[in-house]
């Protein structure tokens, strides 16, 4: 990448948007999504230039690989306050008094915390992979949660949700269902079946 490039990308997602639909060839696809919304989420995607990806009623909602995103702001403050050392000693300490390991309570979680704050994390559970990172800090906090390969006749992903918003319990939040290869109807059901039945806090 030029160095003009990741100059201009640095400054954050206002110029990096712009540069990153520049670089992009013509046949990758881009959409926006909640364009209602002030948040907006960015997906390029190359599917179009890839045509054993794209989505057909004749794949088996089984076969594919699910990864769900969750973006979130505004997290409570005793929930973030957890993750501020002179809080909580350890980032093991930190797993388990916010909740996380509730939310992935068979999983191998590798944690860290930095200093003063702040808390990153990977797992994994047989062929499951998942991540979280955390910015505690009050006016600005922020939680990512990322997780994909559960068998979805095992795991309920709704329920998966639900315990990470128990979790961090944001203000706002954004989940994204990224699916592999999948039919278009079950697509369609899943990120209905995601997005609905939550409450605000």
């Amino acid at each position: 990448m030029a160095v003009s490039v990741s100059r201009a990308m640095s400054k954050g997602i206002v110029m990096t948007v712009p540069v990153l639909d520049e670089l992009r060839p013509l046949q990758i696809a881009v959409s926006r999504l909640n364009p209602l919304s002030r948040h907006h989420y960015h997906h390029h995607s190359p599917f179009d230039l890839l045509p054993n990806c794209a989505s057909s009623d004749s794949v088996s909602p089984a076969d594919s690989v699910y990864t769900l995103e969750m973006c979130m702001t505004g997290l409570a403050r005793e929930k973030a306050s957890v993750f501020f050392k002179e809080q909580t000693g350890s980032a093991a300490e930190m797993t388990v008094n916010s909740g996380i390991r509730k939310i992935l309570p068979n999983s191998e979680i590798c944690d860290f915390d930095f200093e003063p704050c702040g808390y990153p994390m990977n797992s994994v559970e047989g062929p499951v992979v998942s991540t979280i990172h955390i910015t505690p800090e009050d006016g600005f906090s922020y939680a990512s949660f990322e997780n994909a390969g559960y068998d979805l006749k095992a795991m309920n992903l709704n329920e998966m949700v639900m315990r990470v918003l128990v979790c961090f319990q944001p203000t706002e939040f954004s989940v994204v269902v990224h699916v592999d290869n999948a039919s278009k109807s079950f697509e369609k059901g899943w990120f209905a079946f995601v997005c609905v039945s939550y409450i605000p806090f």
